[in-house]
C-alpha cells in the first residue's frame, strides 16, 4: 500500500528483486564549503537525487578513509517527539587501524573541522549506491538549515592481545531533516576529486 502524503502517492518498494549486499566499500571526507551537488526540483513533491558535483574552490579535493575492511556502518535514527516535525540522526562509524601519530593528527582536524562547517563526506555502498553526508551547497545556494556533522564518540583501543583490533574508531555525528540523498552521478566524478 502506498504512502499518501498530502495527495502525493510514494511506493515503497524495491525497485529489482535481487538482493543487494549489506556494508560499505569506500569513504572520503571533504570540505563541505567546497563542493556543490547538484539537484532537479521535486516531482510530485518528491526529492530527487544529487546528479552532479561542482567544485566550487580552486582545486577541491577529497580523501579516502582506508578503514579496517568490513567494520564501516551508517545508521540513521528518526525521531519525531512532537508528531510534526521529523529529524535523523546521523551516524557513521569507521574503525582505522594501527593507532599511532597520525590517528591524534586526524582526530584534531576532524574536531576543527566539525567545529567550523562541519565534515563532508561520501560514502559508497557496497550495493552500489552513493550517499553524501554533511553538505552545505545545493543547485549553488547554501542550504537554509545546515546540515552540520562533527566527530562525537570515537574512541582508541589497543586492544589487549595480539590478534584484537588496534584501531581508532572515528564517529561522525549528524542530525538533519531527512535521511541522506543518493548521488546518482558517475563514480568517476568522484575519483576525479581525489589528489
Amino acid at each position: 500500500m502506498p504512502l499518501a502524503a498530502c495527495s502525493t502517492n510514494i511506493v515503497f518498494a524495491p525497485t529489482t528483486c535481487t538482493v543487494k549486499p549489506g556494508g560499505i566499500s569506500q569513504i572520503y571526507l571533504f570540505d563541505s564549503t567546497l563542493l556543490d551537488f547538484t539537484q532537479a526540483a521535486p516531482v510530485s513533491g518528491v526529492t530527487q537525487p544529487y546528479t552532479a558535483i561542482t567544485d566550487l574552490g580552486t582545486s577541491t579535493k577529497i580523501y579516502g578513509v582506508q578503514f579496517a575492511r568490513m567494520q564501516a556502518q551508517y545508521q540513521a535514527t528518526q525521531k519525531n517527539a512532537t508528531g510534526i516535525n521529523a529529524g535523523y540522526e546521523h551516524t557513521l562509524t569507521f574503525p582505522v587501524p594501527d593507532l599511532s601519530m597520525l590517528s591524534t593528527q586526524w582526530s584534531i582536524l576532524a574536531d576543527n573541522q566539525g567545529y567550523c562547517c562541519g565534515i563532508g563526506l561520501i560514502i559508497i555502498f557496497n550495493s552500489g549506491r552513493i550517499f553524501i553526508m554533511g553538505e552545505s551547497s545545493v543547485n549553488g545556494v547554501g542550504l537554509a538549515y545546515p546540515f552540520y556533522t562533527w566527530q562525537d564518540g570515537s574512541k582508541a583501543d589497543s586492544g589487549k592481545k595480539a590478534d584484537d583490533m588496534n584501531a581508532y574508531t572515528a564517529v561522525i555525528k549528524g542530525e538533519y531533516n531527512r535521511l541522506l540523498i543518493e548521488y546518482t552521478g558517475t563514480l568517476a566524478s568522484i575519483i576525479a576529486l581525489k589528489p
